[in-house]
């Protein structure tokens, strides 16, 4: 099935390229691997929650009960916060936002975020961080904050031969150009940047300014630069992100392997039935789960209101595999924030389950 993907992705392409690039489309495929797993787990199995959880008891089959008290919040702003919805790039089931684009000559639109991605015919070697900043600056746009290039990562692409560019078939990078600079910090050493790997089995890494990568250059829009509003649900440990309209469950569940980290979302959809939606909780995709990072941050490197009750060290699950290969996923090292490493399903890794909300739905009305 993923190789009819990469057929019709061609496609689309051809499509592309006999119109000028201009038009929309949107990048679906075939069910991520999370949605079904198979046998590892039984149903009876024990699933590890860390005591947090004993709470939330008394709301079982109440979601909407959770919300009858509720306390308005503001997230703190930092670099790499979006200020939208993230786009999933082959859709998720039950999922909003998969990812749309439309193309015209030199700039590719993310109907999704608003971001302007620069296409180049020639967009060059290899160049430091500083000569990166001017390239994007001489085309009027700048280097992207690590969040933003991460939306335009498909891992489901991976297995379809690569590169991970949801950008595809409107890439004008070679295969073999792998890493891209962002204009983004790392906490630990701030003489580096991150990095976004486009062709290898995983996401993000950190990289010496001094070192030589390719520059993807993007116009409009920005990521942190504003509070972001929010609200909580004391009694049941949820929260809410008013921009990007994801909710997460605060309470961190693990170390599990993977099928057992899927079982625990499927449990919280149990106990709290998102009856008035069509979403279900579930693991976080990739770039998601990075949507929660604070690049100015470590130990855990996430927005502070996020980071309560959270390990400082250890790697969290999602639900974009990686490798080439499905029985591998992504996992976010919440110490620093880098996704430089991948898990095998069996191994153990830390839950963080999440849901997209709509705020007509009536379990937001007091």
């Amino acid at each position: 099935m993923l190789a009819a993907t990469g057929a019709l992705t061609a496609s689309l392409a051809a499509c592309n390229a006999l119109i000028g690039l201009d038009g929309d489309y949107e990048l679906a495929g075939p069910t991520p691997p999370d949605a079904t797993v198979e046998g590892a787990v039984e149903a009876g199995d024990a699933v590890t929650e860390a005591p947090a959880d004993a709470g939330r008891g008394e709301y079982d089959g109440d979601y909407k009960g959770c919300w009858d008290e509720r306390e308005k919040i503001t997230l703190t702003a930092h670099l790499d916060n979006p200020a939208w919805k993230v786009p999933n790039p082959r859709g998720i089931p039950g999922a909003r936002n998969a990812a749309s684009y439309t193309a015209s000559p030199g700039v590719v639109h993310d109907n999704v975020t608003g971001l302007d991605w620069v296409m180049e015919d020639d967009a060059g070697a290899p160049m430091t961080f500083a000569a990166a900043e001017a390239h994007c600056v001489a085309l009027g746009a700048r280097l992207p904050e690590r969040i933003e290039l991460v939306t335009v990562q498909d891992w489901l692409r991976y297995a379809d031969g690569g590169p991970v560019n949801a950008l595809e078939p409107l890439s004008d990078h070679a295969p073999g150009e792998t890493f891209f600079w962002t204009r983004s910090p790392y906490q630990p050493n701030q003489g580096q940047r991150w990095v976004a790997n486009f062709e290898l089995g995983f996401g993000v890494s950190q990289a010496n300014r001094t070192d030589s990568y390719q520059a993807k250059c993007v116009r409009t829009g920005d990521a942190g630069t504003t509070a972001t509003g929010g609200e909580t649900s004391r009694a049941c440990k949820f929260l809410r992100d008013e921009r990007t309209h994801l909710e997460w469950d605060l309470v961190t569940a693990g170390p599990l392997p993977f099928a057992a980290a899927v079982l625990h979302c499927n449990d919280i959809n149990t106990r709290f039935p998102l009856s008035t939606t069509p979403d279900r909780w579930r693991l976080p995709t990739y770039a998601e789960i990075l949507s929660l990072v604070d690049s100015q941050a470590a130990s855990p490197a996430l927005v502070a209101t996020l980071a309560q009750g959270t390990p400082k060290g250890g790697k969290y699950w999602t639900s974009s595999f990686a490798g080439g290969n499905p029985s591998e996923h992504l996992a976010l090292e919440i110490d620093d924030g880098s996704t430089s490493t991948t898990l095998s399903d069996a191994q153990q890794g830390f839950v963080r389950c999440v849901h997209e909300f709509d705020p007509t739905f009536p379990e937001r009305k007091k």
